[in-house]
């Protein structure tokens, strides 16, 4: 009886949802004063509310994050690293 009740108490997208992946991939500042730690920080705090919601975080390959910060195409690239590793979604 109780099992019954809660499973009412649900709306059935609840039970069809999975875990989201997502990267977050390190922020370019652009700052007149040294911001740089900012780089790294905004995305720890984006990651730490990411999976407080239930994401489950992907780190991509270590040279794709050494080569994100020179790349041009910043666009084109993030949708390769996102194919590559099969993320949901990429910040």
């Amino acid at each position: 009886m109780v099992c019954i009740a809660l499973i009412c108490l649900f709306p059935p997208c609840v039970y069809s949802q999975s875990a989201k992946k997502v990267a977050v991939l390190p922020f370019r500042i652009n700052a007149h004063e040294d911001l740089s730690y900012l780089s790294t920080e905004i995305p720890k705090l984006i990651k730490e509310n990411l999976k407080r919601e239930g994401a489950v975080i992907v780190e991509p390959d270590p040279v794709d994050i050494a080569a994100w910060p020179n790349t041009l195409t910043e666009a084109l690239d993030a949708k390769r690293i996102g194919l590559k590793t099969g993320l949901d979604f990429i910040i």
